[in-house]
């Protein structure tokens, strides 16, 4: 079967914490999660907690539009990069 992931946009309003996003994805049966909010070393820790992974960010992008922490990114496994400036 192939991995599912949850985009961001699912959880609607709801104003949940990472840990709860992670959670919450993995719970339903997810294997991995799109996050809007930047990632960093505490998500790592999350992610490797809960053994999920993921796919894209939409805060991976500065002001510039250089991509912000990658080799983070690189070590999430990271595919998709967007900004939201």
């Amino acid at each position: 079967m192939k991995e599912l992931y949850l985009a961001a946009y699912s959880y609607g309003p709801l104003r949940l914490s990472q840990r709860e996003m992670i959670e919450t994805a993995k719970e339903l049966g997810f294997q991995g999660i799109e996050l809007l909010s930047p990632l960093t070393e505490e998500t790592e820790a999350l992610l490797r907690e809960y053994d999920m992974k993921v796919i894209d960010t939409m805060d991976g992008l500065d002001a510039d539009g250089n991509i912000r922490d990658a080799d983070l990114l690189h070590r999430l496994g990271v595919k998709y990069v967007a900004g939201t400036h």
